[in-house]
């Protein structure tokens, strides 16, 4: 499998042509079964927590970086693109391959910050953002002893998407040159997620480990602008995304100070549309598959 440089997604693209409690056990088993039943619906920001909930009243702050990484046909579906263009094929002649590509994973490192509040009862909410992503959630923990099983729905929304002639200039898909002509900064998104995780921490709350499953559903809407030597042309644009989502984290440290790793994996089935290909068949459309690999870390400071 080759990875290129950050975007969320190994993308696979054809055109649309056609101490434990007694029922600890069957409990675990029964939240994972929910979990995979839900992988009809696409993934999302890092988490960066663990299992276990805060206390009542008690804040956590958190800042750190992530990336997202793409390769497989979605890396050879926009080389193709670059290649065409650089060849002198207009943009206005793209297929909906590349378009539903670069519109649906955003590349690069990114920011990331978040808080937290605990609710009591075992609740907690919090909120992140990443410059061009935000998200909310609500979770509920079942404690265990040193063991927590944490059931949460999250909402985020894509508030802004780097323009394919900006972003693809320095990481996309691992090359130097944008797919020249293509302008994805005018679509939005908006996703929901419903974490399934299972976590452990040590007596003295020095280490924390967690991992669990998180289905989501994502859509993404708006304008694509394609642009040859004399005219730009502009079409609607829509695709749904729905992922399953597996994830891996570490936190260490003595409160209130501790650093967080964490790496998200995730295969996704999209469908995507444009409402009229500029230059091309009207209604053109693709389905794209894709496992994702996002790794990130932060450092929480605890406020009690």
């Amino acid at each position: 499998m080759k990875l290129s440089s950050p975007t969320a997604g190994i993308v696979r693209t054809t055109l649309s042509e056609s101490g434990r409690g007694p029922h600890f056990h069957s409990r675990v088993v029964f939240s994972v079964a929910v979990a995979l039943a839900c992988a009809s619906c696409g993934g999302g920001l890092p988490l960066l927590h663990p299992a276990q909930v805060l206390p009542s009243g008690v804040t956590s702050f958190s800042a750190g970086m992530g990336s997202n990484w793409v390769g497989g046909e979605a890396n050879q579906e926009v080389d193709k693109a670059r290649a065409a263009t650089a060849a002198g094929l207009p943009a206005t002649s793209l297929s909906a391959a590349p378009a539903v590509a670069a519109s649906l994973w955003s590349p690069g490192l990114f920011p990331w910050v978040s808080m937290r509040l605990g609710l009591g009862s075992e609740n907690e909410t919090g909120a992140t953002y990443t410059g061009h992503r935000a998200r909310i959630d609500a979770r509920h923990a079942l404690i265990f002893g040193h063991w927590a099983l944490s059931l949460g729905l999250g909402a985020g929304l894509g508030l802004t998407h780097p323009s394919s002639e900006e972003s693809n200039s320095t990481s996309t898909f691992g090359d130097s040159e944008p797919i020249s002509g293509l302008d994805t900064s005018r679509t939005r998104s908006f996703a929901f997620d419903a974490p399934v995780i299972l976590g452990w921490r040590s007596s003295a709350d020095i280490a924390r480990v967690w991992f669990g499953l998180r289905p989501s559903y994502e859509h993404a809407y708006g304008t694509l602008a394609f642009t040859s030597a004399s005219t730009t042309s502009q079409t609607d644009f829509n695709a749904n995304a729905m992922t399953l989502g597996g994830l891996f984290g570490l936190a260490m440290g003595l409160r209130p100070l501790f650093v967080a790793m964490e790496l998200s994996v995730g295969e996704s089935r999209a469908r995507g549309s444009m409402s009229g290909s500029p230059g091309g068949i009207v209604g053109s459309s693709a389905s794209v598959s894709a496992i994702s690999l996002t790794p990130a870390a932060a450092v929480i400071w605890e406020i009690r």
